[in-house]
């Protein structure tokens, strides 16, 4: 869909739309079910007169990317006042007493679209604050810029470096090589990375990894990926070590295979 369609029909909706503001600038998120998808559009209102428009469309059926787009809109109000949490002073700014208040409409109706309370958003909220306060924070331009992640790469790095518990290792001995996957569960998803190593003509190596995460309800995603390691599973013979239960927290059963 067209940014333009997106735009006309949120307008047309009518919705409040959920709005934080500090000195510089007036973020607003507008929200709004549309036919088959979540509607919703971003903008920031610059006091030098700078303004700046984006839009979406997430289609229901792909459960995982609405739970993407919500975690997205709390993410961004983290980072916009993270700052403020860190040093304390969040109250210059009113959070929590009017700004993302219980008593905010816009904040409320925007809940009620994704299925969410008010209780549960401010534990959302304290749990990806919780990933930016213990990994320095969220846009790390330096480490963005070396690390190649993009936003979404980054999260789960963050979150598989605070969380990440339970390892998978699949070592092939005629290989000399296996692949070694970190997971977590938290918020109702599958928080993973996955990287491959081994021996070479050029010696020891270990690949770059790749960062994901999918939604325990999405039987699709959940399904792919545990498929996806039951071929690893099938190259040959191997050694697994299985730290933490990761083949049952993807229904493996390995006399399946």
């Amino acid at each position: 869909m067209e940014q333009k369609a997106i735009k006309d029909l949120i307008e047309k909706s009518g919705v409040l739309g959920f709005d934080f503001e500090n000195d510089d600038v007036c973020v607003t998120w507008e929200v709004t079910p549309g036919a088959g998808m979540m509607l919703a559009r971003r903008v920031a209102d610059y006091d030098d007169g700078d303004y700046e428009e984006e839009c979406f469309a997430v289609p229901y059926a792909e459960l995982n990317s609405v739970d993407a787009l919500y975690d997205d809109i709390l993410i961004d109000f983290v980072e916009f006042y993270f700052d403020s949490l860190r040093g304390g002073d969040g109250d210059e700014w009113n959070l929590f007493s009017d700004i993302a208040s219980p008593a905010d409409e816009g904040l409320r109706e925007m809940l009620s679209f994704f299925g969410k309370t008010y209780g549960e958003f401010l534990c959302r909220v304290f749990f990806w604050y919780g990933i930016f306060i213990e990994t320095d924070e969220l846009a790390d331009e330096d480490d963005c810029s070396e690390s190649g992640l993009n936003e979404d790469e980054r999260l789960v790095k963050k979150v598989l470096d605070r969380l990440g518990e339970r390892t998978l290792d699949i070592y092939y001995d005629e290989m000399g090589a296996g692949y070694y996957w970190v997971f977590t569960l938290e918020h109702d998803e599958i928080w993973y990375s996955s990287e491959c190593y081994g021996c070479s003509d050029y010696g020891y190596y270990i690949g770059d990894p790749e960062y994901g995460h999918i939604s325990i309800y999405d039987a699709d995603a959940v399904f792919s990926l545990s498929d996806f390691i039951r071929a690893q599973l099938s190259f040959g013979d191997y050694r697994l070590e299985d730290s933490g239960n990761c083949l049952g927290l993807l229904g493996i059963e390995l006399d399946e295979i």
